[in-house]
């Protein structure tokens, strides 16, 4: 219906937008703030590091389950999110395994050092923009149908996997980090032998 609205009706549209609630635009100018910050260098906490595609990944289901409970179906919906998920995170790991280059971490502090990176800013606009879509095409039309449901749940399960991804690849850091033997610190590093003057 949404798209139909688009090519017929743009006026309609422009309505729509304009009787947007004002906390949707604050939390775009949040995740704009959020995602532009990436772009520098920084340093996170491990536990922060994970808090973030877990995050992801619980809106993710909601948005399935907010979109599917009115078409009366649940679980389908849910597997197909988790399916499409497990897919894009699969296929994003075989593409590049390892941590965007520059990367480090400290096991010491349980602290990354990121590089910057433009990546979860378009990813953080993809996924606002997917699901602004779907919150207009859910006011227009309060029984969606079952493509619909499906077709959300294959996007929201792309879009996790990407945020999912990254963690895994964080993850495998730490474990790496972990396998090196403990370097020598110096002072408890032996001395060199000193020859003695004849």
């Amino acid at each position: 219906m949404l798209l139909d609205l688009m090519m017929h009706h743009p006026e309609a549209l422009t309505r729509l937008v304009r009787g947007t609630p004002r906390s949707v635009w604050l939390l775009l100018a949040g995740l704009l703030a959020w995602g532009i910050a990436q772009r520098r260098p920084r340093s996170v906490s491990l536990r922060r590091s994970v808090a973030l595609p877990l995050g992801m990944a619980a809106l993710g289901a909601w948005g399935v389950v907010t979109v599917a409970r009115p078409a009366g179906m649940v679980w389908l919906p849910l597997a197909l999110w988790l399916a499409a998920a497990a897919i894009s995170a699969g296929l994003l790991w075989l593409r590049r395994p390892r941590a965007t280059a520059g990367t480090r971490y400290d096991p010491v502090l349980r602290r990354f050092d990121l590089p910057g990176s433009m990546t979860p800013l378009l990813l953080i606009l993809a996924l606002f923009s997917l699901k602004y879509a779907v919150g207009l095409e859910s006011a227009l039309n309060a029984h969606p149908g079952t493509g619909f449901v499906l077709a959300v749940a294959i996007a929201y399960g792309l879009g996790t996997g990407c945020f999912l991804v990254r963690a895994l690849r964080l993850w495998r850091l730490t474990l790496e980090q972990r396998a090196q033997p403990a370097a020598v610190p110096l002072r408890d590093a032996p001395l060199p032998l000193r020859r003695e003057a004849h």
